[in-house]
C-alpha cells in the first residue's frame, strides 16, 4: 500500500514560524535604527556635512589668500560670491560671519582672519631680516653684514634699525614665528626666511674652540654658538667676542632642529646635536646638573687658548631654552642622554628651591607669595639665590627681578612638569603681579613692586608669556582678555606708509621693533606655536 507524502501541519507551522523570524531579521536589517537604509541615510548626511565643511574650508582659505593680494572690501565681495555659489546662506554680525546649509551650520571669524593676515604682513614687509632683496640698503652702513641676519630692534618710522644687533635668542625665537607662519600659510617665502636665520647660525654664529678646566693641559674640543653679532670697530663683526650664553645658544638649538623637521635638510640638526652635547659636557663637568651663565674665548690659559666658564653663577633663566632644545633633541634622536640632560637639570632646579634658597618670599594684601630666583650663586662653599647677573655678591639677593627671565624660568618648569607645587606656587605669584588684564612691567623687585633698576617700562612680551604659561596648564579663561589687551596697545606708525604697522610696546617712547617680543606673540596669538 502506498504512502501519501506531504507535509504535516506542525512542520508547516515550523516552517511560517521560521520564515518570520528570517522576514523580521530582514526588516530589522533594513528598516532598523542600524539597518541599511538608516546606515545609507546617515552616511548620506555625514557625507553631505563633510562637503558643507570642506567647502566653507575652501572658501576660508580664498578670502585669507585674497587679502594677501588685495584690500578687505573685495575680500569680503570674493568670499560672499563663492559662498552664493555653493548655494548657501550666510549672515554677519560683530564680524562673525554665520554660514547655514540646511540643519548644517558654520561660522567664520573675519575679525580674527584679517588681525592674523595683518601679522603675517607685517612680518613680510618689516625689514628685521637680512635678504637678498635688501642687502645693498644695509651693507653701505654695515659692512660685512649677510643674509639671514635679524635685527634686534627696528624703528618702522625712521625705517632703520635702532642699536644694529644680531642677538641670538631672537633671532631664533623670529625664525621659530617663520616655520609657525609656514604651517599656517604652507607660504615657502617664510620657510626660505627661516632656512636664511638657519644658514646664518651655522655660517657666521657656529665656533669651535678647545676646553680645559683648571690647571688641564689638554682639553676637548666644543661646538658653540656665540651669542649675538654686531657691529664692532666699523664693521659687522661675528663671533667678535666669542661668548657663549645656554639662553641664545639652546634657543637657536631649538630652532635649527626644527628646521630640519621642516626642510629635511640634515645639517641644521645636525650642528644642533653637536652643540647640545657641547652643554652636556659642561653639565658633567659642573657636576651638580646646573649649566655655568656662559662660556667665553680667552688666550690667557696657561695651556694656551680655549673656552672658559665661569663657575660662580649658574642661571636658572635656561630652564625654558634647555627643555625645548634638550627634549627636541630626544625625539629627534631618540637618544635618551639628550633627556637625561633635560632632567639632570630640573633635578638641580628643584633643589636649588630646596636646598639652596633658591626662592623668596613677599607679602601682599596679607598673603605670601613666592619667587624663583633668577641664578643660584656658589660663594665659597655654600650656594645661594640672587637676582640681576654681573654684580655684586653683597646684597644681591635683594636686586630687582627681571620678569622676562621669570617667565623663562617658569615656562621651562610647567613643561616639564606642570603638576609640580612650585608651579603653582610661582603661577599664583604671577597672577597677581599682571594687570590690566596681562601687562607686566619689565623688573620686579623682591617685594613684588614696580622694578627701579633699569627696565621700569610695560614690556609685552611676558604678556605672550604668560599666555604660553596659562595654555599650558589649561588655564585658558582669561585669554581672550590678554588678547583684547595686546591688540589694544598695538601702536601705528605716524608713517602713513606703513599704516598700522605693529611695535607691541605699551610705552609711548617711540616706534621701535622689539623683535623676540614680536616673535612670541604671532606665535603665541596667531599660528598656535612650534
Amino acid at each position: 500500500m502506498k504512502k501519501n507524502k506531504g507535509i504535516t501541519l506542525v512542520a508547516l507551522i515550523i516552517t511560517i514560524i521560521v520564515l518570520l523570524i528570517f522576514a523580521g531579521v530582514t526588516i530589522s536589517m533594513i528598516f532598523g535604527d542600524n539597518g541599511i537604509i538608516n546606515k545609507a541615510k546617515i552616511a548620506k548626511n555625514n557625507t553631505n556635512k563633510s562637503q558643507f565643511e570642506e567647502n566653507i574650508e575652501i572658501a576660508e582659505t580664498t578670502y585669507k589668500l585674497t587679502l594677501k593680494v588685495e584690500n578687505e572690501q573685495i575680500a569680503y565681495e570674493e568670499l560672499k560670491r563663492t559662498i552664493d555659489n555653493y548655494g548657501y546662506s550666510y549672515e554677519e554680525e560683530n564680524k562673525i560671519l554665520k554660514i547655514t546649509n540646511n540643519e548644517y551650520t558654520k561660522t567664520i571669524n573675519l575679525e580674527q582672519i584679517e588681525q592674523e593676515n595683518e601679522s603675517m604682513k607685517w612680518m613680510k614687509e618689516n625689514d628685521l631680516i637680512v635678504t637678498s632683496s635688501n642687502i645693498d640698503n644695509y651693507s653701505s652702513k654695515y659692512p660685512g653684514i649677510g643674509e639671514g641676519t635679524v635685527f634686534l630692534n627696528y624703528n618702522i618710522n625712521q625705517k632703520d634699525i635702532y642699536n644694529p644687533r644680531d642677538l641670538s635668542l631672537a633671532s631664533a625665537q623670529y625664525g621659530l614665528s617663520l616655520i609657525s607662519i609656514y604651517e599656517k600659510t604652507n607660504d615657502n617665502e617664510d620657510l626660505e626666511k627661516a632656512k636664511l636665520i638657519g644658514n646664518n647660525i651655522l655660517n657666521n654664529k657656529v665656533f669651535e674652540k678647545e676646553y680645559a678646566h683648571a690647571n688641564n693641559t689638554s682639553g676637548t674640543m666644543l661646538t658653540c654658538i656665540s651669542s649675538e653679532n654686531k657691529m664692532n670697530n666699523g664693521k659687522w663683526t661675528y663671533n667678535s667676542d666669542y661668548y657663549t650664553y645656554p639662553l641664545d645658544s639652546l634657543m637657536s638649538c631649538k630652532f635649527l632642529i626644527e628646521l630640519t623637521r621642516k626642510t629635511g635638510d640634515f645639517k641644521y640638526a645636525e650642528t644642533a646635536i653637536k652643540v647640545i652635547n657641547t652643554w652636556i659636557y659642561i653639565q658633567k663637568e659642573v657636576g651638580i646638573g646646573a649649566l655655568p651663565n656662559y662660556m667665553y674665548y680667552t688666550d690667557e690659559l696657561s695651556w694656551g687658548e680655549g673656552m672658559w666658564p665661569t663657575w660662580t653663577e649658574y642661571p636658572l633663566d635656561i630652564s625654558y631654552s634647555l627643555y625645548l632644545a634638550g627634549m627636541s633633541a630626544y625625539q629627534y634622536t631618540g637618544d635618551i642622554k639628550f633627556k637625561e640632560f633635560v632632567d639632570n637639570y630640573f633635578s638641580f632646579v628643584n633643589k636649588s628651591f630646596k636646598d639652596y634658597n633658591g626662592t623668596f618670599t613677599f607679602i601682599k594684601n596679607g598673603t605670601k607669595y613666592k619667587l624663583p630666583y633668577e641664578y643660584i650663586c656658589k660663594e665659597n662653599s655654600t650656594y645661594k639665590g640672587k637676582n640681576q647677573s654681573n654684580q655684586n655678591y653683597t646684597n644681591s639677593e635683594t636686586n630687582d627681578i627681571t620678569t622676562d627671565q621669570l617667565f623663562y624660568i617658569i615656562l621651562g618648569l610647567t613643561l616639564y612638569n606642570k603638576d609640580s607645587e612650585y608651579v603653582s606656587e610661582f603661577l599664583q605669584t604671577i597672577d597677581i603681579l599682571q594687570f590690566e588684564d596681562g601687562k607686566f612691567w619689565g623688573e620686579y623687585t623682591i617685594n613684588g613692586e614696580k622694578g627701579n633698576f633699569e627696565e621700569t617700562d610695560i614690556e609685552i612680551l611676558n604678556s605672550a608669556f604668560y599666555i604660553r604659561a596659562l595654555k599650558i596648564c589649561n588655564k585658558t579663561g582669561n585669554i581672550s582678555k590678554i588678547v583684547e589687551m595686546l591688540i589694544k596697545n598695538r601702536q601705528s606708525s605716524e608713517d602713513q606708509n606703513v599704516e598700522g604697522a605693529w611695535t607691541w610696546n605699551a610705552s609711548d617712547k617711540s616706534y621701535v621693533i622689539e623683535t623676540l617680543a614680536t616673535s612670541v606673540i604671532i606665535q603665541e596669538l596667531y599660528t598656535d606655536g612650534i
